[in-house]
């Protein structure tokens, strides 16, 4: 449901000379694309709870926070979910995902279907639902456009008029909850940048609300020591260092710390049983860490211990043609050269073993002691373009760093 507050209005006394023309925001900072595995994690009538079975690490803010921590939260991004969703095609009510053909899911207007799964696909509704195919009209919002900004705001506020708290019976809009609470935080950050603002305008008071009511969702819906919990956490904590909510930030710390012990256990090994998810873990985790401390938390040192730990055993789990071996819920993904320190763990020298084992390419490629700015440290030559968003422009990473 779609109504004419969603918007927003611009009115211009007069037309600046060129000379005189403000200049365009910047856009808002977004984080490099982690290696995401893109299919939805859950059945319907399965419990998606994973409960922790180690002890709690005990230095993830180990003293409680008093009073808001001055700080700031990134937008974590869309993965690759906007990929395939251009501005245009926001403007039409069009959304496309994966292998399957674009779907017009509105009236053209914002008035969404939100019950629409044409290809009775849990994926392609889970992330429907998430609102990450509004990336690339939020980046545009963020830089200033009017446009885009008015059918962003209208789209995810009729998402969230069409789906009251809880959405707990819509299995793809529960799943879908930590995806979307970051959009909500992105479209948050491009609300301020492109009306170049420090104070969200009244008139989208109604995301705030959204995302107490998202915190609310997360507060009581936890997965648990894997992965899904582990985003969970990192999103709730955003809220509450956005919101200046010490409680949220407390509870998602918490959480962290009874999930790495868990997700990662003391031999570096995970919890969910494949070899993609170890990979996801590895630099899901390091983002965790990255999140606290921007936000004023000290992540201790158990979860770089434990993932220093999983890059060895990512190294051991990688073939000689630099591939992750098949071990359960994984496709054929090259080894990510993750380093914890400039180039130095065995996860960054596995992928290369395929050249001193005579596999297949024989050419080594150039390396380098720096990424690209936006790039994770590490990242292949293959995967920068991606991981950069250069493929998307005017998408600006800032300062923003995802830790080696």
């Amino acid at each position: 449901m779609a109504v004419g507050l969603a918007g927003i209005g611009a009115v211009m006394v007069g037309a600046p000379s060129a000379s005189s023309a403000p200049a365009a925001p910047p856009g808002i900072a977004i984080l490099p694309d982690l290696p995401e595995p893109g299919d939805a994690q859950f059945a319907a009538g399965q419990s998606n709870i994973v409960p922790p079975v180690a002890p709690a690490a005990k230095d993830i803010g180990a003293v409680p926070i008093q009073s808001a921590a001055a700080g700031f939260y990134t937008c974590s991004g869309f993965g690759t979910i906007d990929d395939q969703t251009p501005l245009g095609a926001l403007y039409r009510d069009t959304y496309t995902w994966g292998p399957f053909a674009p779907v017009k899911v509105g009236n053209g207007g914002g008035n969404i279907n939100w019950r629409l799964n044409p290809y009775k696909n849990a994926s392609w509704y889970m992330w429907f639902h998430s609102l990450r195919w509004l990336g690339q009209g939020i980046i545009a919002a963020g830089q200033g456009d009017l446009t885009a900004l008015t059918r962003v705001n209208t789209i995810a506020y009729d998402w969230y008029r069409d789906n009251p708290y809880s959405w707990k019976g819509d299995v793809g809009a529960w799943e879908s909850t930590m995806h979307r609470t970051n959009v909500l935080i992105c479209l948050r950050q491009a609300i301020l940048s492109g009306l170049q603002t420090t104070t969200l305008p009244a008139r989208y008071a109604w995301l705030n609300t959204a995302l107490v009511s998202h915190a609310a969702f997360l507060i009581n819906n936890w997965s648990g020591a894997w992965n899904h919990g582990t985003d969970e956490s990192i999103a709730l904590f955003g809220l509450g260092c956005i919101l200046n909510r010490t409680d949220y930030k407390n509870l998602a710390q918490q959480r962290l710390a009874v999930g790495i012990t868990t997700s990662i256990d003391a031999e570096g090994s995970t919890n969910e049983q494949s070899t993609a998810y170890a990979q996801f873990n590895y630099s899901l985790w390091g983002r965790a860490a990255t999140v606290l401390q921007n936000c004023g938390v000290s992540p201790g040192t158990t979860i770089a211990n434990r993932r220093t730990l999983m890059a060895t055993w990512l190294a051991l789990a990688t073939n000689s043609l630099g591939k992750l071996h098949q071990i359960g819920d994984s496709e054929v993904v090259a080894t990510y050269p993750w380093p914890v320190r400039r180039w130095s763990t065995p996860a960054h020298w596995a992928p290369r073993a395929r050249h001193r084992l005579g596999g297949s390419g024989s050419t080594r490629p150039a390396t380098s002691s720096a990424a690209p700015a936006g790039v994770p440290p590490g990242a292949s030559p293959a995967n920068r373009r991606t991981a950069s968003g250069s493929d998307r422009p005017g998408r600006s990473t800032g300062t923003a760093t995802t830790p080696a």
